[in-house]
C-alpha cells in the first residue's frame, strides 16, 4: 500500500501548485509568490523528523518543517501527506496535504500565514484556515479562513475580513 515514492509525491504538488501559476496570475494580485514554482526545481524538505507509515500510507514531516523551492517556502510545524492509488493508472498520488502548527508561506516581498493549510491537488485547493494573514508589499489581509482555487484563480476570504491597503509606502 505505501512506498518510498511518496516523498516524492510532495515534490509533485509544488509542481502542480506551479502548473496552475498561470491561470492564477491572470486572475489575481495574491498568490502566495507561486510564479516562482516550476518541475525544474529542485524540492529541499527538512524536518526534525520523518515518519512513513506503512498502515495508512502517510509520510507525516514533525518539527520546524521547511519546504523550500527556488525563493518560495513552505515553514510549518507538521505536514502530512496522504496517498491513494489511482484505480485506473496503479500509481500512487497524493490525495490530501495538511499543513499545521502554524503555517507560513513566503517569497521574496510576500507572506501568508495560518494555523492551518489543506491543499487537495484534485480540486486545486488550498484552504487556510485559523488567524490568517496575508502580506503583500503595501496590502495586508486578515480573516479566519482564506480559499484560493489554483486553478481558476478565484481567492474568498471569509470570517471577519480585514483588508489594509497603505497608500504611502513611507
Amino acid at each position: 500500500m505505501f512506498s518510498s515514492s511518496s516523498i516524492k509525491l510532495f515534490a509533485f504538488f509544488l509542481w502542480t501548485m506551479a502548473a496552475s501559476v498561470p491561470a492564477l496570475a491572470q486572475n489575481t494580485d495574491l498568490w502566495l509568490g507561486m510564479e516562482g514554482l516550476n518541475g525544474d526545481t529542485p524540492v529541499e524538505i527538512t524536518s526534525d523528523e520523518l515518519v512513513l507509515d506503512q498502515q495508512d500510507g502517510s509520510v507525516i514531516f514533525s518539527g520546524n518543517v521547511v519546504v523550500r523551492q527556488g525563493n518560495f517556502v513552505i515553514m510549518s510545524g507538521m505536514v502530512r501527506l496522504e496517498s491513494e492509488v489511482d484505480s485506473s493508472t496503479e500509481e500512487e498520488r497524493i490525495s490530501a496535504i495538511h499543513m499545521s502548527e502554524r503555517v507560513t508561506f513566503a517569497t521574496e516581498g510576500e507572506t501568508a500565514e495560518a494555523d492551518r493549510a489543506v491543499y487537495t491537488p484534485g480540486n486545486g485547493l488550498l484552504i487556510m484556515s485559523g488567524n490568517v494573514l496575508v502580506e503583500q508589499g503595501i496590502t495586508v489581509i486578515s480573516a479566519d479562513t482564506l480559499e484560493y482555487n489554483l486553478e481558476n484563480g478565484t481567492r474568498t476570504a471569509g470570517g471577519e475580513v480585514k483588508t489594509i491597503l497603505r497608500l504611502n509606502e513611507n
